[in-house]
């Protein structure tokens, strides 16, 4: 009995290369996968996210940074010029989100100790905090009298009460030498280091309050306390 004959066809050339060609690129994605994977293993964690805790001067587009106006003799500064971790903050004292940010920074200062140096700058935002510059001015009055920080944490709890009256009873509870705080605020002894601090800022690319700087790195908006310090950890690695 004749048998059938069985013909088998040659397959095409795209057949012979197309799982040549899926092999190759699985082989791609499991590369790149990896090389991401160990990127994120050795970067501090994302702590972008917290933009949109964030009170917006309305400036726009970032700019570059120039780290060389970042730090300025006289800045207020918590813990040593040689801690391994220097975070920069740009504030404003009627920014609600400044408000939640202070208790955090001031735990993590606390926390760190001398691993951490904590450095403020201001950025008052006075079309929408019209007492903001008011309240940085005497904030200042009161660096003067080395009571920077336990003022700058009346303000925060008093926000947004910056009435003269206010501030000069901020003065008195802090225990400020009450004339020579009248004397340095009705003056206003320290009106041209704000604009500066503004005028280095806007130069830094800040758009807004609250801004960090952490060791060169710019931040934005109010980073919740388990994130700051898991980024600070990360840091002193």
């Amino acid at each position: 009995m004749e048998q059938p004959v069985v013909s088998f066809k040659a397959p095409r050339w795209w057949q012979r290369w197309w799982w040549r060609a899926l092999i190759a690129v699985g082989v791609v994605v499991l590369l790149f996968f990896g090389y991401v994977a160990i990127l994120v293993s050795r970067n501090p964690p994302d702590i972008s996210k917290y933009r949109d805790r964030f009170t917006s001067s309305g400036m726009g587009a970032r700019v570059a940074v120039d780290l060389s106006i970042l730090i300025r003799d006289g800045d207020p500064t918590l813990g040593l010029e040689n801690a391994p971790v220097t975070i920069v903050e740009f504030g404003d004292f009627e920014c609600p989100y400044c408000r939640e940010a202070y208790p955090v920074i001031r735990t993590l200062a606390a926390e760190f100790g001398n691993r951490v140096r904590v450095i403020y700058r201001h950025f008052p935002v006075p079309e929408i905090h019209e007492q903001a510059v008011a309240a940085a001015e005497a904030s200042m009055c009161a660096n003067e009298q080395g009571k920077f920080w336990p003022y700058h944490d009346r303000l925060f709890q008093n926000q947004p009460r910056f009435d003269k009256d206010s501030l000069q009873q901020y003065a008195m509870q802090v225990g400020l030498d009450i004339e020579k705080f009248n004397t340095c605020f009705n003056s206003r002894q320290y009106k041209g280091i704000v604009e500066r601090d503004m005028r280095d800022g806007k130069a830094l690319g800040v758009r807004g309050t609250p801004t960090w700087f952490i060791n060169g790195r710019k931040e934005e908006g109010a980073i919740p306390e388990d994130k700051f310090r898991d980024y600070i950890n990360d840091l002193l690695k």
